[in-house]
């Protein structure tokens, strides 16, 4: 991966900003750190938040880039939306005219096409000029909600406004007010797409309550019934995460008082348990598993660089076999470090080889039957075997994604499975090794199975057992539109979502969570020994 810093000076408030922008091959940012001066003391200080009436604007070059603080009750119009405070703007390497803006406090970064109409040589780059006179959108009226007929079928869609005679009582009350606020949310909780929508149009006090946060008992008795996944979120709070149900579009809030999450990162998911880090300044950094739902962790052994991906077992690890495998890049060779349960040390060794092939920051690797299996920046697979120290490599033949900008590895029902994702999501193939001929096979169709991504993990759940229609065959991404999640279909070979009506050849107009990942609930509790590492 490369660095880039870029400087901006606000003179509105006469300090200077450095952006540390972290980023993968032709995938990106993968992150952002923000700094400040210290001018009393000549030092850059690191920040965890920006002011919420400054915004940072980042061109291409790392010699373009300035910070503003935005006036009260003005926006800069960018993209057809009002500049956000507390948030990095900026555009990627390929200027290809997507528009990028790092929201600072919850850690997701949205894409917009701003200029899809401009004639734009291949050769200019963007600069930020920010205008004398601003454009005001504040007083712009908000609609109440968009519900696109297209997500409920062909029938007309009437607003009941709760005004008229028959909607209201002998004592002029309307008739949805007797009902507690408590019951309507745990009753739309429990709905699914065009129920969800019908519940917010039967009248003006129903969509008033309604909530895509809601608490975390619906989410929890969610999990218990299903055997789906659920994405985890954690922004800048070390003690609150969020918990994120695809198939009803609910987030609930879950916050965790017993435990200090702060500055973590997840790293792994796998058995119900969130593999999580926390840099301890230098090249040390403290590794532990963490259970959300039961609030169980378990400490590994520190470790003493900063790792670039990392696995564990088939084992759960609380089981005694349990095996953590991680890797860092460094040049033509890749350090190793694994470590068995009941052990106080890591074991390294180095394995020659174009490190290139194991960088895909948004694919971690996977334990599979004994071997260890990486997905290359070029989406060749690596498999290294853990115990001879071998290293092949194998590549994907004929694929339409020519040039992969993302790609995940994943299980699903005893086979490998791998996602490639072009520029934008224009285009996504899945693909099934065939561990004997060592050969990949793209897949048409999932039939009742669901693939679940993110940059820290990939999981599979199967809709064969559950009474939940139209579910199979999708790729769940860690994406947003609004509040509603983001998928891809591979009968449609289009990006939808459940509820907001999205539908879309790539996945412009939507956001990602930079810390997060895909956790299959277990609420499992252990006993202090099996906490033990």
């Amino acid at each position: 991966m490369t660095v880039k810093l870029y400087y901006g000076d606000n003179r509105d408030t006469d300090c200077s900003y450095k952006v540390r922008r972290v980023e993968g091959f032709q995938t990106g940012v993968k992150r952002l750190d923000l700094y400040k001066a210290n001018f009393l003391e000549e030092k850059w200080e690191r920040v965890e938040t920006l002011p919420e009436d400054t915004a940072i604007f980042l061109g291409s070059r790392s010699d373009n880039a300035v910070s503003y603080k935005i006036p009260r009750r003005q926006d800069l119009v960018v993209g057809g939306g009002g500049v956000r405070g507390n948030t990095v703007y900026f555009t990627p390497p390929t200027n290809d005219g997507y528009l990028y803006a790092y929201d600072v406090g919850d850690r997701s970064i949205s894409v917009s096409l701003p200029c899809s109409k401009a004639n734009r040589p291949d050769y200019s780059e963007p600069h930020w000029i920010i205008p004398l006179g601003c454009s005001s959108s504040t007083d712009d009226p908000q609609p109440e909600f968009d519900i696109s007929p297209d997500e409920i079928g062909s029938e007309q869609i009437i607003l009941s406004t709760g005004n008229d005679d028959s909607s209201t009582d002998h004592d002029g009350r309307h008739w949805s007010y007797d009902i507690p606020s408590e019951l309507l949310s745990d009753v739309q909780s429990r709905l699914f797409g065009a129920d969800r929508c019908f519940f917010r149009l039967a009248c003006k006090t129903w969509n008033s309550i309604f909530s895509s946060v809601v608490s975390t008992s619906s989410n929890v008795r969610f999990a218990r019934n299903h055997s789906f996944p659920i994405l985890v979120h954690k922004g800048l709070d070390g003690e609150v995460v969020s918990l994120f149900n695809p198939i009803t579009s609910v987030t609930s809030i879950l916050s965790l008082e017993a435990s200090s999450l702060r500055g973590a990162v997840i790293r792994c998911s796998k058995h119900g348990w969130l593999l999580m880090s926390q840099g301890l300044g230098g090249d040390q950094h403290r590794l532990f598993f963490f259970n959300p739902f039961t609030e169980d962790r378990i400490n590994l052994p520190m470790l003493s660089y900063d790792l670039e991906g990392i696995t564990f077992s088939s084992s759960s690890p609380t089981s005694f076999d349990c095996l953590v495998i991680c890797y860092t890049a460094l040049w033509q060779q890749v350090v190793i470090s694994f470590i068995y349960r009941g052990e106080h040390q890591w074991t390294q060794y180095e394995v020659m080889s174009d490190s290139s092939n194991f960088m895909s920051p948004f694919s971690n690797p996977i334990y599979h039957k004994g071997l260890l299996y990486f997905m290359g920046k070029n989406a060749d697979l690596c498999i290294h075997d853990f115990e001879q120290k071998t290293t092949i490599t194998i590549e994907l033949p004929n694929r339409s994604c020519t040039s992969v900008q993302r790609s995940y590895l994943l299980e699903c029902n005893g086979k490998l499975l791998s996602v490639l994702m072009g520029h934008m999501g224009k285009v996504l193939e899945v693909y099934a090794l065939d561990q004997e001929a060592i050969t990949w096979k793209e897949l048409d169709n999932l039939e009742d199975n669901m693939l679940f991504v993110s940059a820290a993990s990939a999981l599979s759940a199967t809709n064969s057992g559950e009474k939940i229609s139209g579910l199979g065959n999708k790729v769940f991404l860690d994406r947003f539109k609004d509040k509603d999640g983001v998928f891809y279909s591979l009968a449609t070979r289009k990006f939808h979502t459940f509820w907001s009506g999205y539908n879309n050849d790539d996945w412009c107009n939507t956001k990602e969570y930079i810390n997060c990942a895909w956790i299959e609930p277990s609420f499992k509790t252990h006993t202090k020994d099996e906490l033990q590492w």
